[in-house]
């Protein structure tokens, strides 16, 4: 009984501790192939989902660390600025993360069995290899977080998200040439001609890119219901982000829905206290209502 205690004594430590570390080695596995890919700057987040309240930071070229002040870490996350990187090397991103925890649990178990360690040695080693076991396992069960990025982002775990780039792989083998017309027709401001191809690009898969690039064009082409109703079914998939919420905001006002652009303004800088469009209009109501200080 007195063994065992002494066990749970230190093994709780060791987990933490284990876990903290392993938490790091595979955001790694994640941000290294990515700045490879893009050359651009990565952030990790240690102990946060992109939070930067009290935490510290510090750079290593144009790999950027930012570290919860607490004892252990249980989170992180790997995040690229670049936007411009294929379907596959994502891909590859996100299986390296895997890959990172599968072989520390491999080298582990190759330093258990293969050398006869001292006792508390191998019990250290023994943790490591259960932590980044766990580790693997719960990055390979589907699950969707509650829990979103600051930009609006919800956080998916690594398999979830190798389900996401799978879908949207096939999703533009079959759609490719449609997409790529719509897309043009986008870019060179012709709005009424892009959204009948967009919807159907949209009856075809969950993009909600697509959804996106729709209310942009029915607020191009003034069609505030539309871009409104578009809105709505983003806002069901829980894929806003700030500057959504801010277009939110606006279409509500044309639609005079005062209550509902007040809620979607601060939803906006809840995400992003810095969207300087928001805090145009929030600035920009006084104004309009003629109140001042």
């Amino acid at each position: 009984m007195k063994t065992f205690l002494i066990y749970l004594l230190i093994g709780i430590p060791l987990l933490n501790i284990a876990r903290s570390i392993i938490v790091l080695i595979h955001q790694l596995g994640h941000a290294i192939p990515a700045l490879i890919f893009t050359r651009k700057k990565v952030t990790i987040f240690i102990g946060s989902h992109g939070e930067t309240d009290n935490s510290f930071k510090f750079s290593i070229g144009l790999l950027e660390f930012w570290f919860k002040k607490k004892w252990f870490w249980r989170i992180g996350i790997c995040i690229y600025s670049s936007t411009e990187i294929s379907l596959s090397k994502q891909i590859i991103v996100v299986l390296s993360g895997l890959i990172s925890s599968l072989t520390i649990t491999a080298i582990a178990a190759y330093f258990v069995f293969k050398y006869d360690m001292h006792g508390s040695l191998k019990v250290i080693i023994v943790f490591f290899a259960l932590r980044a076991t766990a580790d693997f396992i719960e990055n390979i069960i589907p699950h969707y977080s509650s829990q979103t990025l600051p930009n609006g982002e919800v956080i998916l775990n690594d398999i979830t998200k190798l389900q996401q780039l799978f879908r949207q792989e096939k999703y533009l083998e079959k759609n490719l040439s449609q997409l790529q017309l719509a897309l043009k027709l986008f870019r060179n401001k012709e709005f009424a001609n892009a959204i009948p191809l967009l919807e159907q690009l949209k009856e075809t898969g969950q993009d909600n890119n697509i959804c996106r690039l729709i209310y942009i064009s029915y607020i191009h082409i003034k069609d505030h219901n539309k871009a409104y109703e578009f809105l709505k079914i983003l806002e069901s998939k829980e894929q806003l982000e700030s500057n959504d919420y801010y277009c939110f905001s606006c279409m509500c006002s044309c639609l005079g829905l005062i209550k509902e652009k007040n809620n979607y303004l601060e939803k906006s800088l809840k995400l992003n206290p810095d969207n300087p469009f928001t805090l145009n209009a929030i600035g920009c109501e006084p104004n309009k209502q003629k109140k001042f200080e």
